[in-house]
């Protein structure tokens, strides 16, 4: 098993390797894996002899990537989701290829004027099934300090009260998944007091985030 430990009646299996950093992953109906890196590209995997492993790895997707904090990579209503730190992109899946051949789109793009010092910049995805897409915006600091963490260190630090950041970070909006070319402001917030959220999901059970 890889050295992982698994529930009796459950077994590892090595599907790829040397892939890099992989950061998120979806996989298609077919079993084809799409898989977003932290080192700027997408990768797409694909077994051609049923054994569960991989034969094929073709890199795609000509966009702009900052890299290394980027967290997405979804199938939504045959469409294709994938994200940046400041952009979230899509193209539509060509049925029976491994790679889409659509036109990127780009979705959503984060306009603010982040320095360096905003590390919680991850845009991950997700959709309620009726027709919302939920992006987080992370929080520049740990809890609003008076003095970021991530400038210096900075033991006891008192956070700000009220905090700023809330106003436009540390929380999850809401937008429409068709409409292209949005900003923060064509959304809503859903929710708020959230530092990081690096992987969220639509629970179809209860009908929550």
């Amino acid at each position: 098993n890889r050295g992982l430990v698994v529930p009796s009646g459950f077994e590892v299996l090595t599907v790829a390797e040397g892939v890099g950093l992989a950061r998120h992953l979806a996989v298609n109906d077919n079993g084809d894996i799409y898989v977003k890196t932290r080192t700027k590209r997408n990768l797409a995997l694909r077994g051609m002899t049923g054994d569960g492993k991989v034969d094929i790895i073709k890199p795609f997707g000509d966009y702009k990537d900052e890299g290394y904090l980027a967290s997405a990579m979804r199938i939504h209503n045959g469409y294709l989701y994938f994200s940046s730190i400041r952009t979230v992109y899509r193209q539509k899946l060509t049925p029976g290829k491994l790679i889409p051949e659509s036109k990127i789109e780009t979705i959503l793009t984060d306009d603010h004027a982040h320095g360096v010092d905003h590390w919680h910049i991850s845009k991950p995805v997700a959709f309620d099934g009726k027709g919302n897409m939920y992006v987080p915006f992370g929080a520049p600091s740990n809890n609003c300090q008076v003095i970021n963490r991530m400038l210096a260190a900075t033991p006891g630090a008192p956070g700000l009260d009220p905090c700023p950041e809330l106003e436009d970070h540390a929380g999850i909006w809401r937008f429409d998944e068709n409409k292209t070319n949005q900003t923060q402001k064509d959304g809503e917030r859903y929710a708020t007091g959230i530092r990081s959220a690096v992987a969220i999901a639509w629970n179809t059970t209860d009908e929550t985030l």
